[in-house]
């Protein structure tokens, strides 16, 4: 799912995607 909403949304999708990443990162890390 997320690879194919990466290549439509381009570089947006992976801003967005590395977004989510952090935030959940940071709640384990928290």
């Amino acid at each position: 799912m997320t690879g194919k909403t990466s290549r439509n949304k381009g570089a947006r999708g992976e801003r967005e995607f590395a977004e989510m990443l952090s935030n959940e990162i940071g709640q384990v890390v928290k």
